[in-house]
């Protein structure tokens, strides 16, 4: 728009000179005096309704800028509260706390910056009670409460931005005078904020008013006073003019001067407007009503490859080719349907440009009429500019909103629009099928949620490669997934199922063996609910979850005594000894078969908790240091929370805490005492410290039995029950016997 009426004012500077030009003939020649009035006269007209048409332009014009400004930070904020909105989705479902949820929208808030047409830009991030949590430009406010921060004229900025939050969580503007950076002047600003009620929060982005378009404002100021000052200067000279007639032939010389004066001062405002128009950051084209080119502009050259001295009297459509980003299909001449209508026209949002090198860009922007005086249309203006980096940001932000962060598929949301999308008669038969992990939640409990993450990731990586490329594969969930199968009917979708169970068995990479629960479903009929279908998948998958826990718990127990095995120093045989002196110890005290199944289950399994130990502290030869042996002492509480985290090991969970416990109340975790240790646990620690003692080490060689039994009787009272040596020693003395 506003590139149009800067071509046309210069149009119309160009016919006023040629205008003064024809007057200063007609007083040469004499002509009658009525006609030269009736012609200053029209002229003073036109000025003044130009300089009303240029009121009504400006006022349209700023309304327009303030609609874009609007459009334009609602848009990224969305895009913004859409990349977001998952980890949102999972604080209500209860699957994050508020706190963890936070940590990682600002993480991913932290990185949305981008480029406007005004500079550098980015979203920030707020909470209700007014922490700055987000300020990529100003890191140090981060974390500090700007509660009180008061804009220019006094008006409380981070007070105004929670209300409307508050408020209106659906999006709101606020706008207050600040100081932009590197700048000096005070300015307007509007800045769009969203809410984010559960985890009491909100983000916005803000844009000043002035900056991008000061020059173009105050250049339209200057316009309307120059022509005020001309039109007033006309009517100065009309009054002169008449005066001059009775005067005679000397004040019609002085008018000619001072008209010709005139004429030279818009010749200069016609050379400032097209140095102006050529040096704007956008392309801009004109042509006449023939859509060839009257004129382009440096950037409009630089884009489209064309020089201007090549490009004037060309077609439009050689030179300003531009085609459909999406289809690649040429798109409509913009100048020839402007012709057709008279109207502003807006480019598709989809429009790339093709420079004359075959060089791509993105634009934007949009075509306008040129009007003379009488409202007649002699031209038009293309104006356009290069979103081409801002469109790979938008797009980045875009593929962000649709992607897990942790394991790089496709998150929820994606899958249910592709749900819906592929959802046709031509995609028949369709196959879902929902998988839930097995172990997640123990393997966090055992290793963290680190080791959780690489079991997903891990087991999203098998997805990916027993699925084909067409195939939808997305995270549904904290452990479950989900795999959208177009075209593919129940053998093929039982085909992939059998890939991706052989992968997961063939896996080693994890600490603990990578398993997945599946089931699947089709979709055959047209009429048939595709999310019914989902739903069938997902009911299948709990049955066959329900039939294997017991065989996954099984397998779990074996790969974690492998594990102890395979890492640390301890030996099956070392187990095993230890059960049959535990036996004999335990029969010896008259304990129960139950009992004794425990006694027997603990002396496999009371170190396993040494799974998660650091391999380099569990196979040093020489002493650990303080801060390894402290790591080292929280292998009971591991081996705890792994029995707890397992059925069949549960009821010998206390057990494997308790088991360095001492009898004087010195041992550890707990520090009991006594009795208050469990039987089982004082039964384990004797004939744990008596093998050890009887067994060759890379640092030393086995004791006697002998000098074992009187090591124990040594610490009997401090480290072992005392009842439980003596007769412990009994047993090794028959055994001796024997």
């Amino acid at each position: 728009m506003i590139n149009s009426l800067m071509i046309k004012r210069q149009l119309n500077k160009d016919r006023r000179i040629k205008d003064g030009e024809k007057l200063d003939k007609i007083t040469e020649t004499g002509l009658k005096s009525n006609k030269i009035k009736i012609i200053l006269l029209c002229t003073l007209i036109i000025i003044m309704a130009v300089i009303v048409f240029l009121h009504k332009i400006s006022s349209e014009f700023y309304q327009i800028m303030q609609q874009q400004r609007e459009a334009e930070l609602t848009r990224l904020v969305d895009i913004a509260y859409n990349a977001i909105s998952p980890v949102i989705e999972m604080v209500e479902a209860g699957q994050l706390t508020k706190e963890e949820a936070g940590n990682r929208i600002r993480a991913m808030v932290r990185r949305m910056t981008y480029n406007d047409k005004f500079g550098s830009n980015y979203i920030f991030m707020s909470s209700y009670d007014g922490t700055m949590l987000v300020q990529p430009f100003e890191p140090e406010k981060e974390g500090t409460n700007q509660w009180n921060l008061r804009d220019a004229r006094g008006k409380y900025i981070i007070r105004e931005l929670v209300e409307a939050a508050k408020q209106n969580p659906d999006g709101s503007f606020v706008e207050y005078y600040y100081y932009p950076p590197g700048k000096q002047g005070l300015e307007e600003k509007l800045s769009y904020v969203k809410g984010l009620p559960a985890i009491q929060a909100y983000i916005g982005t803000g844009m000043y008013l002035d900056s991008g378009y000061a020059a173009l404002k105050s250049l339209l100021k200057w316009q309307r006073s120059g022509l005020i000052v001309c039109g007033s200067v006309l009517l100065l000279l009309l009054t002169f003019y008449i005066r001059e007639l009775i005067a005679g032939k000397q004040m019609l010389l002085a008018e000619i001067k001072h008209r010709r004066l005139a004429e030279h001062s818009l010749w200069q405002e016609k050379e400032l407007l097209s140095v102006t128009l050529k040096s704007i950051g956008d392309g801009v084209i004109a042509v006449d009503k023939n859509s060839r080119i009257m004129l382009i502009n440096r950037v409009g050259a630089e884009l489209t490859g064309w020089q201007p001295e090549e490009a004037e009297g060309k077609p439009l459509s050689r030179v300003f080719n531009i085609i459909n980003e999406e289809t690649d299909e040429p798109c409509e001449n913009p100048a020839a349907r402007v012709l057709d209508t008279g109207t502003i026209l807006g480019l598709a949002n989809h429009t790339a440009l093709i420079s004359r090198e075959g060089q791509k860009y993105s634009i934007a922007d949009s075509a306008a009429p040129i009007k003379d005086d009488n409202g007649e249309l002699f031209g038009v203006v293309v104006a356009f500019r290069d979103v081409t980096e801002e469109k790979k940001k938008e797009n980045e932000i875009i593929r962000l909103s649709y992607r897990d962060s942790l394991t790089g598929l496709h998150n929820r949301r994606y899958f249910e629009e592709m749900l819906g999308r592929l959802d046709s008669i031509d995609n028949l038969p369709v196959s879902v099928i929902v998988g839930d992990v097995n172990g997640l939640k123990m393997t966090n409990d055992i290793f963290g949620h680190e080791s959780g993450d690489v079991l997903l990731r891990k087991l999203a990586g098998i997805l990916v490669e027993s699925c084909r490329k067409e195939d939808i594969i997305a995270r549904w969930g904290g452990d479950e997934f989900i795999i959208l199968l177009p075209k593919t009917g129940i053998k093929e979708a039982e085909k992939i199922c059998e890939r991706i169970k052989k992968k997961c068995d063939e896996s080693r990479e994890c600490p603990m063996q990578v398993s997945i629960s599946l089931g699947y479903a089709v979709k055959e009929n047209k009429d048939d609910s595709i999310w019914q279908v989902q739903k069938e998948a997902e009911d299948w998958m709990y049955r066959n979850k329900l039939l294997k826990s017991k065989s996954f718990r099984n397998t779990v127990i074996a790969s974690l005594k492998a594990t102890l095995f395979e890492k640390s120093l301890e030996t099956e045989e070392h187990a095993e000894r230890l059960k049959l002196m535990g036996i004999k110890l335990g029969q010896a005290m008259g304990l129960s078969s139950l009992h004794l199944d425990e006694l027997e289950l603990l002396a496999m399994l009371h170190d396993i908790g040494k799974i998660a130990i650091k391999e380099t502290i569990l196979s040093k030869p020489g002493k650990l240091s303080e801060t390894e042996w402290e790591e080292m002492k929280k292998h009971s509480e591991i081996g705890y929370r792994i029995a707890q985290a397992t059925p069949e090991l549960s009821r010998i969970a206390d057990y494997i805490l308790c088991h360095h416990e001492w009898w004087n109340g010195k041992g550890y975790p707990q520090g009991l005492k006594g009795v208050e240790i469990p039987l089982l646990s004082r039964i384990l620690s004797i004939v744990d410290a008596y093998d050890a003692m009887t067994s060759n080490r890379v640092y030393r060689k086995a004791m006697s039995r002998e000098a074992a039994a009187e090591e124990l009787k040594k610490f009997t009272g401090i480290q072992f029950d005392p009842e439980l040596v003596k007769v412990f020693i009994d047993l090794i003395y028959e055994q001796v016997d024997e």
